[in-house]
């Protein structure tokens, strides 16, 4: 969300297909990557389709990866967890 939120970051696309965020960053020595991630949206759709198919759990790979020093930090993170109630209601 830090890349996103710079001044090097493209506006925030989204891939239909993939239910999927992306956005283009460029470093300092010109280099541009394509940066795909996911966000509070994109995990409700995916959540919500696992829910759908039957699935017994599901979550993010890794949940260290959220970050908590700012208050939108903790923002970005609740989002996060929010979209986790998707696959758990019903």
């Amino acid at each position: 969300m830090t890349m996103l939120r710079s001044a090097n970051a493209s506006q925030l696309k989204f891939d239909d297909s993939t239910s999927s965020p992306f956005f283009n960053f460029q470093h300092g020595d010109g280099t541009v990557h394509q940066i795909w991630f996911d966000n509070p949206e994109s995990l409700a759709v995916k959540y919500g389709m696992a829910s759908a198919a039957g699935l017994r759990g599901t979550g993010p790979y890794t949940f260290d990866d959220l970050a908590y020093s700012t208050e939108l930090e903790k923002a970005d993170a609740a989002g996060m967890w929010a979209a986790l109630r998707k696959f758990t209601q019903k």
